[in-house]
Formats: structure tokens, sequence, C-alpha cells
């Protein structure tokens, strides 16, 4: 069953300079959604995601939000872009810092199960003493720490092996699950396309349908 409407993009295009990167558009993102964006690299996915985190502005069209606040939209961005003087710890911590109404004690509570969630123990560790698939499960607890309802994740799974993948592909599922929300993962890997109910193709930035 469907649920509420989340967010929706109409007829949206991207242009850098004379470039059109997104093409006309329409999606839609509902509760309880679990969506696989696929397609070849530089086929407009990144883009794409990016616009409908509220990051890049439309140059045509429209995406609402319906109600939704920015802190409600995270995004794992394909690159960790970890803080390199913060330990894993406390760059899972920081979000929930930044946005106050949590003391230290709970944000780091909750970033320690955020990464044990995700099968990191190693709280102290800067991320330059991370392998780089740790780097990215530090990542992916850093958004998920924050309890937002839509989760945008831009190849999530690409530098994992298939078994750490599919707990991250599983966390990031029950995260969603859990606070009503949706997930949209944009991956150009089949097992992570073929592990979630719903497929869309982007092709030269357009996106071509939706099948379950």
């Amino acid at each position: 069953m469907t649920g509420d409407l989340l967010l929706e993009a109409r007829g949206v295009e991207i242009r850098y300079d004379d470039a059109v990167i997104v093409s006309d558009v329409d999606l839609q993102l509902h509760a309880g959604d679990e969506v696989a964006l696929v397609g070849r690299s530089g086929s407009g996915k990144t883009t794409l995601l990016l616009a409908l985190a509220g990051l890049l502005m439309p140059s045509a069209g429209r995406i609402d939000r319906h109600g939704l606040e920015r802190k409600d939209i995270g995004v794992v961005f394909q690159s960790p872009s970890l803080l390199p003087e913060l330990s894993a710890l406390e760059n899972v911590a920081l979000p929930l810092r930044l946005a106050g109404g949590a003391s230290a004690a709970d944000a780091f509570a909750r970033g320690r199960d955020s990464l044990r969630d995700l099968g990191i123990s190693e709280d102290d560790a800067l991320p330059g003493e991370l392998s780089g698939g740790q780097q990215q499960r530090v990542a992916v607890a850093r958004v998920l720490v924050t309890g937002a309802r839509i989760v945008l994740a831009d190849e999530p799974t690409g530098s994992l092996d298939r078994r750490t993948a599919d707990v991250v592909l599983a966390s990031l599922r029950a995260h969603c699950a859990a606070a009503g929300g949706a997930l949209l993962v944009a991956t150009h890997d089949l097992h992570v396309a073929h592990a979630l109910p719903t497929r869309m193709e982007v092709n030269a930035g357009t996106v071509a349908g939706r099948a379950a």
C-alpha cells in the first residue's frame, strides 16, 4: 500500500552551461518506497539526487517536499567526506550536536549505536586510520543517526564487499521503515538494484520508467 507522498519532482531539468544533465524528470517518493535509481556513470543520477535533496536548484520544473524540512532529508554521498580531525564517533555525533536538542552524552550514545549497527567498533579512530569501506559506513551512520525520513544514497555500497554491502543496505532499509520514510539509492550495482522492490532507470538524464 502506498503511503503519504513525501517528495515529488515535476518536469525537472538541470543544465550546466549549455549542457542538459537532467531533462523532464517526473518522480514521486511515498512513505514506504524503496527505490533503486540505476544507470551508467554520467547518466545524471548524482545530479538528480542533489536536486531532490535541495542542494542543487533545477533549471526548470519544480520539486515539492510536502512539508518536509531540509533536516528530514539525509544524503549519503559517493565520497564519505568525513572531517579528518574528528574520530569516527565524533563525525557521526556531529549533526546531532549541530542541530541542538541533544546532549553530548546522548549524541555520542546514539552515534555509537549507529556505528555498531553498521559493524564499526573503531569509535576513536580517525578517518585516515580507517579503510575506504569503513569510512563509507561511518558516513552512512552519520546520516542514519539524524532520523531523516527520506534517505538519498549515492552509490553507498560502491567501495564495499558483498557481505558488508548487504549490511549497509539492510541498515538503510530498516531505518527508513522505522522512520515511516522512503529510500532512494543511486547505483550501478545490479545486486543492490534487484534487492530493492522498485527500480527506475536514468538514461542520458531522463528517467525511463518505474518498475517493481
